[in-house]
């Protein structure tokens, strides 16, 4: 329950070849201006973000005042992105400063989205327009140098390069026309603006990566309202990890780290409401602290909550077909089964799975990390799919348990289901050391109590980070 500030993760570099956005969603947003005639002016097309909310202007009513483009690619950002302007919450106070910004949003309409498309935001004579495309645009490049949008599709074709593929991600495609019309040749770029040509021109295949993706838990009070949106990203874009990601960095040595944000409303966890939460805190505080009778560890709150637990799962896997989309783009790439190494922390256990049951087919599982998960005996996946499978946290139901006091109280732990029907050479539980400082109702949670898994767990031992 408290927001840690720690240290973003470096971009990493590309390697093998191979192409990463830096953040990954499902709709791709592209912004332009064309005069009367299609042509796209001289500030060309611009393609600022990809995000999981399908935003556009509504079809009927259109805003009509003088809006720039950098505004519009700001306010649609913000719309996405700024739980202060959802229409589920009411800042009537914010809004109250921010009136261009209401005025602008009125015109506007989101919905989650369900699949990988594009959404263009177009002005023709200042008035601006929003078109709903497929995957792949098409525009064509005349001999007097003016770009024109063609159409979108969900294939790559460009008979110059001998490319007729499904598409599987965002793509741009440039074709360049002679004095008498027809194409002269073909550019292809991925979203990030990457030019792919010459390696589609050489059929160069991607070749299989390590990849790994950390799934933080909840943020914190202040950001309750803020569910977390299926995107990842190649940065720690709210501060989480607290440098544990750089442990596992240098160690497990990926090709690339993903991060995706588990975080939900404190409604979806076993405490229910903030009230639930404080007074478990309070009963623990006002415990004896070498307690450890079996009556005062009821006032930890272990009663699960399913509809929560499940409600976070379902959204795991958004977070999986964005992966999917994007961990691949190149057009026609056999299959790579990359190998996945995946952290979660709290909430992000209940996420994990949903991500899980969308990408195990396409994924070598190589170890899951699951540290101080909430509710974790709820739910699990088929952990023998994994070559390792390791649980942190408190000891709370073990024989000789840690006095209540020094408890995990925010998510009071249990195993993982199915964990304890691993050998225990291929999965179980470790706990936090009995010497650990610090250890409480609060920091027994949170992520940074746990250096002690690259601190006290050497390689050959059950737990290790670390490559076998």
């Amino acid at each position: 329950m408290i927001v840690v500030h720690g240290q973003n993760s470096d971009s990493l570099k590309v390697q093998n070849g191979r192409i990463f956005n830096e953040i990954s969603g499902l709709t791709a947003y592209y912004f332009w201006q064309e005069d009367n005639d299609g042509g796209i002016n001289a500030n060309g097309v611009t393609q600022p973000y990809l995000q999981n909310f399908v935003i556009q202007m509504h079809l009927k009513h259109r805003y009509t005042g003088i809006l720039k483009q950098e505004e519009l690619i700001s306010m649609t950002n913000k719309l996405a992105h700024n739980p202060k302007w959802s229409p589920e919450n009411h800042y009537p106070i914010y809004r109250l400063f921010h009136s261009k910004e209401r005025k602008v949003y009125c015109w506007l309409n989101s919905e989650d989205a369900t699949k990988t498309n594009s959404v263009v935001f177009r002005a023709v004579g200042g008035i601006w327009k929003t078109v709903i495309h497929q995957s792949v645009l098409y525009f064509t490049v005349d001999a007097n140098q003016i770009t024109r949008f063609s159409h979108s599709s969900d294939s790559l074709i460009a008979n110059d390069l001998n490319l007729a593929c499904a598409s599987n991600g965002h793509y741009k495609v440039m074709r360049y026309l002679d004095a008498s019309g027809n194409c002269d040749s073909t550019k292809v770029f991925a979203y990030n603006g990457q030019d792919l040509t010459e390696s589609i021109r050489r059929n160069e295949p991607n070749k299989p990566v390590r990849l790994l993706l950390l799934i933080n838990g909840y943020r914190g009070p202040k950001t309750n309202n803020d569910p977390g949106d299926g995107l990842l990203t190649q940065k720690d874009r709210y501060y989480y990890w607290f440098k544990i990601d750089n442990r596992f960095q240098e160690l497990l040595k990926p090709a690339m780290m993903y991060y995706t944000d588990g975080s939900f409303p404190i409604a979806t966890s076993n405490h229910r409401n903030r009230l639930r939460f404080g007074i478990s805190w309070l009963r623990t505080k006002l415990t004896p602290k070498k307690q450890a009778s079996k009556r005062v560890y009821k006032r930890l709150t272990e009663r699960p909550n399913p509809t929560g637990f499940n409600e976070r799962k379902h959204a795991g896997r958004l977070a999986g077909e964005v992966f999917l989309s994007s961990r691949a783009q190149f057009p026609f790439s056999p299959e790579v089964k990359d190998t996945l190494d995946i952290v979660s922390h709290s909430m992000g256990y209940a996420y994990s799975l949903g991500f899980l049951e969308v990408v195990e087919p396409f994924v070598v599982l190589r170890t899951a990390y699951i540290i101080a998960p909430e509710n974790a005996s709820q739910d699990a996946f088929d952990w023998s799919k994994f070559a390792h499978v390791w649980q942190y946290g408190s000891n709370l139901g073990e024989p000789n348990a840690d006095p209540l006091r020094e408890q995990d109280g925010i998510a009071p732990q249990v195993a993982v289901k199915g964990i304890t029907q691993l050998p225990p050479e291929k999965g179980c539980r470790l706990f936090l050391p009995e010497d650990w400082p610090h250890k409480n109702f609060v920091d027994s949670h949170m992520i940074y109590s746990f250096d002690w898994m690259f601190d006290r767990i050497g390689k050959g031992e059950l737990g290790y980070v670390g490559n076998y």
